[in-house]
């Protein structure tokens, strides 16, 4: 075991040592298809690259994008497919273009997926497949990819038959389809949007992100059982009063990595009512000053505040601090 991922580390040592061509980008677009993840195995797409004759994949486990567990070289196919992992892990993949000469492009960006526990499987009768039936003609349902034929009876059965799980996708009684979520997690559908199937959503805690509700949830009747959670960064911390005057107030935090800037969440006054007033702050080091301007002299107020991330999501608030100007 010691040896493989010493010839792992080396053959990584190696390729990064290769010429990386700054002129060659690496893929555009890199993704992974929730029918193409199981429970210890998922493949991997990307968009072909002109200049390329073949591709490097890099796998990472957790959100780890730095130190590969393993490497895939000179992939001559646009699609990869990596087995033997272990269930209901993060794993991410980067891809890297081979040139002509053998020259690299840098590693594009990463995407991850999430493994799943177990596969979902039931008793319960397929529905009819619908019309019009496609391709393969009366009495089998046509996949979306490929036009793959299955018996009609395999469709909406719990179960992926097609190879790109298009069976089981927006069957009778299905809620609406989560395509996207927050760059700043991952989240795996065991079955599109299909009746019973369940949802899971990671946030990135590496990076200071944390979900603002539920693990998982299931579709039931027509209705995803809970809200969709949005990865959040903690609210900065050591929150500290630091200058006061009779119109001003200075409080120092400790910045965060991915804030790009930080804003009042609530200012209120005794009377408890919300109050508009201008604001500024500065980073010194890894502190924020956060001064509020134009306030009432000796008057109490209750403040807290947020950090927003790059993709102008607010993080949690901070506690609320209350204080009192000076005469």
């Amino acid at each position: 075991m010691k040896t493989f991922f010493f010839l792992i580390a080396l053959s990584v040592a190696l390729c990064h040592a290769a010429e990386i061509d700054e002129s060659m980008d690496p893929p555009s677009w890199t993704w992974i298809r929730w029918g193409d993840v199981g429970g210890n195995y998922f493949r991997v797409r990307w968009l072909p690259v002109e200049d390329a004759d073949s591709y490097n994949v890099y796998l990472y486990k957790g959100y780890d994008s730095t130190n590969p567990v393993a490497q895939y070289e000179n992939v001559n196919a646009t699609n990869f497919m990596i087995g033997g992992l272990e269930i209901f892990n993060v794993y991410g993949i980067r891809v890297q273009c081979v040139g002509k000469g053998g020259h690299l492009s840098r590693l594009g960006k990463p995407t991850r997926t999430w493994t799943f526990g177990k596969t979902t499987t039931t008793s319960t009768a397929a529905p009819t497949a619908p019309t019009p039936v496609g391709k393969c003609g009366v009495g089998f349902f046509t996949c979306e990819t490929n036009d793959e034929c299955i018996d009609e009876s395999w469709w909406c059965d719990r179960k992926k038959d097609c190879a790109d799980g298009t069976d089981e996708r927006n069957c009778p009684g299905s809620c609406e389809e989560i395509v996207s979520w927050s760059p700043n997690g991952n989240f795996s559908c065991s079955r599109w949007n299909s009746p019973k199937s369940a949802c899971f959503f990671q946030c990135n805690k590496t990076a200071g992100y944390q979900r603002d509700g539920a693990y998982w949830f299931k579709c039931v009747r027509g209705k995803w059982r809970l809200p969709v959670p949005t990865c959040r960064l903690l609210a900065p911390k050591d929150f500290t009063l630091l200058v006061i005057s009779s119109t001003n107030v200075t409080f120092t935090f400790g910045a965060l990595q991915d804030a790009a800037s930080y804003i009042v969440n609530s200012l209120t006054g005794a009377d408890g009512e919300e109050i508009q007033t201008p604001t500024g702050y500065t980073l010194e080091g890894d502190e924020v000053l956060f001064t509020v301007y134009d306030l009432n002299p000796d008057t109490t107020y209750t403040i807290s505040i947020n950090a927003v991330d790059l993709e102008d999501v607010d993080s949690f608030p901070t506690e609320k601090i209350t204080f009192t100007t000076s005469t």
